[in-house]
């Protein structure tokens, strides 16, 4: 009965936890794994420091500074930038540096083919190369921009 009561909010606090990662920033997301890493260390450092382990204080401290100076503190006064790359959102419709041409051949239509054919076209390479399946961001950037580049 103990572990069931110990273990239920546990339970509960994995699910929660789990569902805040996947509707994370992943900008964010990088920010409070590096300092909850940062916690830890320092945590140990201490927990060292107070049984009296001093030597292992000593060979700790100097690999836990650069990290919070490289990782925490130098991440303090950054904000991520909008976009999934972390550059600049462009507007739908905005000039990019692909054709038409180019965008009928990325989603595989003739040059002329309808809205809804570049729908269901886009649609259709989504579902096989989405990062989430296995495919790479490169590639479903260059099929949102040429879907985005046909319907402007």
């Amino acid at each position: 009965m103990i572990y069931f009561l110990l273990g239920f909010p546990v339970l509960i606090a994995v699910v929660l936890l789990t569902r805040w990662v996947s509707a994370a920033d992943p900008a964010r997301l990088v920010t409070v794994v590096r300092w909850g890493l940062i916690v830890l260390v320092a945590a140990g450092l201490g927990a060292a420091l107070w049984a009296g382990r001093v030597l292992l204080a000593a060979y700790v401290l100097p690999f836990l500074i650069p990290a919070l100076i490289r990782g925490g503190l130098a991440s303090l006064g950054r904000r991520p930038r909008g976009g999934a790359q972390g550059g600049p959102r462009q507007p739908r419709g905005a000039p990019s540096g692909m054709s038409r041409e180019d965008a009928y051949a990325v989603l595989g239509l003739a040059p002329g083919a309808s809205e809804t054919m570049i729908r269901e076209a886009h649609r259709r390479l989504m579902a096989k190369l989405h990062p989430d399946r296995g495919g790479s961001d490169y590639l479903a950037a260059q099929i949102n921009q040429a879907r985005d580049v046909l319907l402007g």
